[in-house]
């Protein structure tokens, strides 16, 4: 096992910080994991079928610490950012083609119906 950072999906990172806060610590979350039916707690059906399909994501991710996933929805939010505040270190903007990828995102958008908060903003 090396020092590598995780990213846990953001329901199984939330459900890891639940029971931490619960009085849960690694070997605890470990221990709930496999002695299924000794332990009950709202949050660990969702580590545990996590644990199920990655059992070694969830020991290096408590051991060694864990990003929380990006969402769609800042995927998106990042994506656009990049290419509408498309502006050289020398003042000057860049070519058509990033304000062409930033309406483009726009438009999907607005053709399945979706708000994402900062992105066709002006």
């Amino acid at each position: 096992m090396t020092n590598e950072t995780i990213t846990l999906p953001k329901d199984v990172a939330t459900a890891v910080e639940e029971l931490r806060k619960d009085g849960f610590n690694n070997s605890g979350i470990i221990i709930a994991i496999v002695f299924e039916e000794a332990f009950e707690h709202k949050d660990l059906e969702t580590v545990r079928s996590y644990y199920h399909s990655y059992p070694d994501d969830i020991l290096t991710a408590l051991v060694n610490g864990y990003q929380v996933e990006k969402s769609g929805e800042e995927k998106v939010r990042e994506y656009y950012e990049r290419y509408a505040a498309c502006k050289f270190t020398d003042g000057s903007y860049c070519d058509g083609y990033e304000d062409g990828v930033s309406a483009a995102v726009v438009r999907t958008l607005d053709l399945l119906g979706i708000k994402i908060e900062g992105v066709g903003e002006y």
